[in-house]
């Protein structure tokens, strides 16, 4: 917990701008990823939902060189995150 003078406003610019920023950069990377497969594939389509995580990233992550390593990296963090 912060102090009792801690700078609450500061703290809350923080936090904010600091999840906008990463929600940025995750829109990215998740356009990234399905446009990558589109061209491998022609015609890839997801929906929503889970399919992002458990369709789209393995079979992006899966073309890379040591790419089952980054799929089981994936895997694992979203064992950790819960």
């Amino acid at each position: 917990h912060c102090e009792r003078n801690a700078p609450a406003f500061e703290n809350a610019f923080i936090i904010a701008v600091s999840n906008s920023a990463f929600s940025i950069v995750s829109g990215f990377c998740l356009f990234a990823i399905v446009g990558y497969l589109s061209l491998l594939e022609g015609q890839f389509r997801i929906y929503s939902g889970p399919a992002f995580l458990f369709g789209a990233y393995p079979a992006a992550l899966s073309t890379i060189p040591g790419g089952l390593h980054w799929v089981r990296m994936l895997f694992l963090s979203m064992i950790m995150i819960g």
